[in-house]
């Protein structure tokens, strides 16, 4: 997370939604910044509210004087990202370890509720499903997000690269595709809805 409620926002990274090169290149624009352990790093917006929002009040910043954002990634997009990111050989020893198994392999482990990540809605969405981000872009349309943070901080940002996933070819099966797209119908819809 990386508040600049001093310039009017708070960018909520979700994760693999390149949410650290965000970070890094808004980081002296900050008046509080998370950058890890990723319990911290990435703080739902529910988290936030509850408890970021009260800290920042207590601090000058007022709930209505801040926006908040965060990316939305495609969830099939996402869970290709999750498959190549965890095929990184320096964790071949991890029992998250993806190497040595197909996209549709491990699209049956997220569809049996594992997988070990956060899905969109979870992120942006209170308990009961309403989004809770103010300002929602889609990961693919990331700088429409930068060029909106950057206006308000009076600048021009450069955003680099950072975490980038092991190129691996995927393939999906037709099968696999729509068993995810059912599986993700609120992170899809969420998608659709986002800038």
């Amino acid at each position: 997370m990386l508040a600049a409620p001093k310039f009017g926002f708070v960018f909520l990274a979700a994760p693999k939604a390149g949410s650290t090169a965000i970070q890094r290149a808004f980081t002296e624009h900050a008046q509080l910044l998370t950058p890890g352990p990723p319990s911290l790093k990435h703080v739902t917006a529910a988290e936030f509210e509850a408890d970021f929002a009260p800290l920042l009040a207590k601090h000058g910043y007022p709930r209505a004087t801040y926006q908040t954002t965060c990316l939305v990634r495609e969830p099939i997009d996402l869970t290709i990202s999750w498959w190549r990111y965890r095929s990184r050989k320096n964790i071949r020893d991890s029992a998250h370890y993806t190497g040595e198994m197909s996209f549709d392999q491990f699209a049956e482990i997220v569809l049996a509720g594992g997988g070990d990540f956060r899905r969109p809605a979870e992120f942006a969405c209170d308990a009961g499903g309403r989004l809770i981000v103010d300002r929602p872009f889609r990961y693919d349309n990331v700088d429409a997000c930068v060029s909106w943070m950057a206006t308000l901080v009076g600048e021009a940002v450069e955003v680099g690269r950072a975490n980038v996933s092991p190129q691996r070819e995927v393939a999906v099966s037709p099968e696999t595709r729509r068993a995810l797209e059912e599986f993700y119908a609120d992170d899809l819809a969420l998608y659709e809805a986002s800038a």
